[in-house]
């Protein structure tokens, strides 16, 4: 069962006492996309997709810490399973393009406003707890997928961020009941600083920034 961050007295030197020092629950924001997520749901599902939305975005999130070469078209690729399927068109092709866009401004920001691409919130709880485990899977299959796949380069607060996502990716739909309101909250809220702290070690590192997908 996933550890579920809990408050810090304030002298914890491992990673959720990194995020209680940094926010406060009662202070989160929801995080918005110019994209509606049962759109690109849609699309992905019409699409013969590999995977769904909120996947498709943790893929991307991953190559794009990796890379800030990372393509669109190979990440296309990941999402067709090398096939872009021959049911998207092309309107969706380009909206598929600007949502991969998007998120690598976003992620590159320096306002910290990255945004995890789940569900709206009036959707039951236990589908958005299984789309952040599917998010999660996303995003590390991502790291890989761009490049970063030894265990050796993982170091400090990165290393155990992973850990932790490993644990939240198997979650499931059935966790609903486990989980409350504001514990998910909390929980998306960690996942989503936790990108940034990869993404910023990894640059600080030089790791970051110059790898390149060869899928």
């Amino acid at each position: 069962m996933v550890a579920y961050p809990q408050k810090s007295d304030g002298n914890s030197g491992n990673f959720v006492g990194f995020i209680n020092k940094t926010i406060e629950i009662e202070v989160i924001k929801v995080m918005s996309s110019v994209f509606e997520f049962e759109e690109v749901e849609e699309i992905l599902t019409g699409s013969a997709a590999e995977m769904m939305a909120a996947e498709a975005h943790g893929v991307l999130s991953g190559m794009l810490c990796v890379s800030d070469k990372a393509e669109c078209n190979n990440w296309l690729k990941a999402v067709y399973d090398d096939e872009v399927g021959e049911l998207l068109s092309r309107d969706a092709l380009l909206l598929l393009e600007r949502f991969f866009d998007e998120a690598a401004e976003m992620i590159k920001s320096d306002d910290f406003e990255f945004p995890l691409f789940l569900p709206d919130d009036d959707e039951p709880l236990g589908s958005r707890a299984s789309a952040l485990a599917e998010w999660c899977r996303g995003f590390i299959y991502g790291l890989g997928y761009g490049g970063m796949d030894k265990e050796a380069e993982w170091q400090g607060e990165s290393r155990e961020v992973l850990q932790d996502m490993v644990e939240i990716s198997r979650l499931d739909s059935d966790c609903g009941g486990e989980v409350d309101e504001n514990a998910f909250v909390e929980l998306s809220e960690f996942v989503r600083i936790g990108v940034l702290v990869i993404f910023a070690e990894l640059r600080d590192s030089g790791e970051g920034g110059h790898n390149e997908t060869v899928h």
